[in-house]
């Protein structure tokens, strides 16, 4: 009903939940997860602390992105399959995710068609994102 106020209500703090700080490690991005997840999380991580990958020992942060068809994938997840006007999409664990704007270190964001125009021998077809670090117990 507009204009309408909600009433205020005392919040059960038994059922509160404390959240940790986000940290800038949490960014980096699991190229096993499937597309669709990692299409939430960079959405989550933007404007902090941003999503990012590493590529031929570069970091590069990815500030949007779309999930493709889900399903089977054929590739190596973290590899770049196809780099065009859309995007450049790489290979995750479920799907495909096309990188649409990117930010090299030392460089300001860009979208993937100036970025392919200017860096096109970094993304190169075939080529890997790096995997997540393993933890040893």
């Amino acid at each position: 009903m507009p204009g309408h106020l909600a009433q205020k209500q005392q919040q059960n703090d038994a059922q509160a939940n404390y959240a940790h700080k986000i940290l800038k490690t949490e960014g980096q991005i699991d190229w096993c997860g499937s597309a669709i997840q990692l299409d939430r999380k960079i959405r989550a991580f933007n404007p902090f602390p941003i999503c990012y990958s590493t590529l031929n020992g570069c970091r590069i942060r990815v500030w949007q992105a779309s999930p493709l068809a889900n399903g089977a994938n054929t590739h190596t997840p973290g590899t770049i399959v196809r780099t065009d006007e859309a995007g450049i999409v790489v290979a995750c664990g479920e799907g495909a995710l096309a990188l649409e704007v990117l930010q090299l270190e030392g460089g300001k964001a860009l979208s993937a068609k100036q970025l392919l125009g200017a860096q096109h021998t970094q993304f190169v077809i075939g080529r890997q994102f790096a995997p997540l670090p393993t933890v040893e117990n």
